[in-house]
């Protein structure tokens, strides 16, 4: 296992699977999703999604984000 993946769900607890696992859907590998959560994102205000995934406020927010880019809206 990749060890940005179990820093992840280390500081995000129980969610970030469900997260990471929509991100990994949607990039289609799981190497792509795993740098998009650690890099800075316009849609969040420039923080990463691991850095908003430690409160279930930014978790919406990292989720809404994830479904934007699944209906192909990348702002």
């Amino acid at each position: 296992m990749d060890s940005r993946r179990d820093s992840v769900g280390d500081a995000t607890g129980p969610h970030a699977g469900r997260v990471v696992e929509e991100a990994v859907r949607i990039f289609g590998d799981r190497d792509a999703p795993l740098e998009w959560l650690g890099a800075p994102i316009c849609a969040l205000g420039d923080r990463t999604p691991e850095s908003m995934m430690r409160t279930d406020e930014g978790i919406a927010a990292v989720e809404a984000v994830l479904g934007r880019l699944s209906h192909g809206v990348y702002s």
